[in-house]
């Protein structure tokens, strides 16, 4: 994986962790902006998965992802089986993992 590929990867996923942060801090203004803020984090997972796609097509040997597609079939199993007591913790745990491998990575590129 080149450091383009890599560095693009890593804008991709702070573009989709800013969005929400920035509706939600809006949302002090206007109440209104937190029900978008929520819904964006929706389109910050999608944006998430892709990226470790992405990520996954250019070093699927990396054990890092292979633990971060393990959290993500946790969590939607969790969901399916309506386990709610710990499944919100799961989203936020895997939106750090996947910035740490692309952070960590993108330097020892």
């Amino acid at each position: 994986m080149s450091v383009v590929q890599l560095k693009l990867l890593r804008i991709l996923n702070l573009i989709a962790i800013c969005i929400p942060i920035i509706i939600g801090l809006c949302s002090f203004i206007n109440i209104d902006y937190l029900a978008g803020a929520l819904i964006s984090t929706i389109c910050t997972g999608i944006i998430q998965i892709i990226v470790a796609v992405l990520y996954f097509a250019f070093n699927s040997k990396s054990k890092s992802i292979l633990i971060y597609f393990f959290g993500l079939f946790l969590f939607v199993f969790l969901v399916l089986i309506n386990f709610s007591d710990y499944s919100f913790w799961i989203p936020i745990i895997l939106c750090l993992y996947l910035s740490y491998i692309i952070h960590i990575k993108k330097h020892h590129a």
